[in-house]
């Protein structure tokens, strides 16, 4: 939706507004849409409805959520498992006055893995935050509003006014709920604002909304070799996008080289110049250009029928930078973002082909809700369909649809996904 999407609506309804009855929310989404649903659970929705809605489906929905929702507590295991995972690791500097305040939200966040720092004033959390050294420990600030010595916002203020601490995510804590201290909050440059005393699924919610935020953010400037503002570009902004197939393109480093090798052994010219220019594709995509340059090199030797010899030294000085880009990726990505298990584990394939076969039947149809589809399965497509994806999102978000159809079924042919 335009200006506010149901995330973020479902978030601020269930987290921000101080109603004393929230209301339970179900979200309408696109077929197949996990990355919304992940989103949609961490702000706070309890069920989900694919498009198209049937009347059968949405009366069993409703009968089932009403029926939940009043026989259930809000903060479910299934809610308390997905925090954990995504919390794990965290780091959290939590700035309180109050020993009791302290104890209550450090064993609130301890439970989920999260480690936590603490400072007993603002003045003393800036002390703290800028003898850390770079990029900094802590993923989130928890500021405590009324405090002696420097208050929260005193605290706030003075971060924000120096560039190192511009987007690190501040979330005020306060048993102030007025529309104007939450105003006043959010202009000092705080992100979001957590009323006291403290719910625990607003609190895990918060965490994993703006402590992946910063992993990612620290991710992003500091990629050596890459150029990650083009990348995101590729990816239209998407971050999670980006980082998945940052984490894809691991195993594509470690592997190519010797598949190249091997080929070249065999004298299977097809197959070698095939890595090559798969290489250079996703290289240029994630903004890893002098990757794409090179491979792009060895890919015209490979074609021209190079001699071996020199194929090697080609393949020799990509396999350096690779080393280096491994390297680079490997010390940038945050533990908590690399998974090493991520780039190991094919998507679900039956599930990733009926996203295909549900967007080549709205691409044929020329209809709209192919965007939605799309960018909500990105990650899926993605992993499904390797280099061929960033013409393919861009065509679908220019609206040439018979074009995207054409690029989609090419992709499909080459990487043996049945679209019929």
């Amino acid at each position: 939706m335009p200006e506010m999407d149901g995330v973020e609506a479902t978030r601020r309804i269930r987290h921000e507004m101080t109603l004393a009855h929230p209301p339970t929310v179900l979200m309408v989404t696109a077929f197949g849409a996990d990355e919304v649903h992940d989103a949609g659970l961490r702000a706070g929705a309890i069920a989900f409805l694919d498009k198209p809605v049937s009347p059968s489906r949405l009366w069993d929905t409703l009968t089932e959520t009403l029926s939940a929702a009043a026989q259930s507590p809000r903060f479910g295991d299934a809610t308390q498992s997905t925090y954990k995972k995504q919390l794990a690791g965290m780091q959290v500097l939590l700035v309180e006055d109050n020993e009791i305040n302290q104890q209550i939200a450090m064993e609130l966040m301890t439970v989920m893995g999260v480690s936590v720092t603490l400072a007993s004033d603002g003045g003393q959390a800036i002390a703290m935050l800028q003898a850390a050294p770079e990029p900094l420990p802590w993923s989130v600030v928890l500021m405590d509003l009324q405090m002696p010595v420097m208050d929260g916002h005193q605290a706030t203020l003075a971060l924000r006014r120096q560039e190192r601490f511009k987007t690190l995510p501040i979330i005020a804590l306060t048993a102030h709920t007025s529309p104007q201290e939450v105003a006043r909050c959010l202009a000092e440059g705080m992100n979001q604002h957590l009323n006291k005393p403290i719910d625990p699924d607003a609190l895990y919610g918060c965490l994993a909304r703006w402590g992946s935020l910063a992993a990612t953010d620290n991710l992003m400037a500091r990629i050596e070799g890459i150029d990650v503002a083009r990348g995101l570009r590729q990816c239209a902004e998407n971050r999670q996008l980006y980082t998945t197939l940052l984490q894809k393109f691991l195993r594509t480093i470690a592997e190519t080289p010797t598949q190249t090798r091997e080929a070249l052994g065999n004298s299977d010219l097809a197959q070698a110049q095939r890595l090559a220019h798969s290489l250079r594709g996703v290289a240029a995509n994630l903004g890893a250009a002098h990757c794409a340059d090179l491979a792009a090199q060895l890919e015209d030797a490979i074609r021209q029928k190079a001699s071996l010899p020199a194929l090697d030294l080609m393949l020799t000085a990509l396999e350096l930078h690779l080393t280096e880009l491994n390297a680079g990726i490997t010390a940038a990505m945050p533990a908590a973002t690399l998974d090493p298990t991520a780039t190991a584990q094919a998507p679900d394939t039956a599930h990733w082909r009926g996203v295909c076969r549900a967007l080549t039947e709205l691409l044929a149809a020329n209809d709209a809700q192919a965007n939605a589809l799309l960018e909500a399965n990105a990650t899926l497509v993605a992993m499904a369909l390797g280099a061929g994806f960033a013409v393919l999102q861009q065509q679908v978000q220019d609206f040439d649809y018979s074009a995207a159809l054409t690029t989609l079924k090419a992709v499909a042919d080459a990487t043996q996904i049945e679209l019929d």
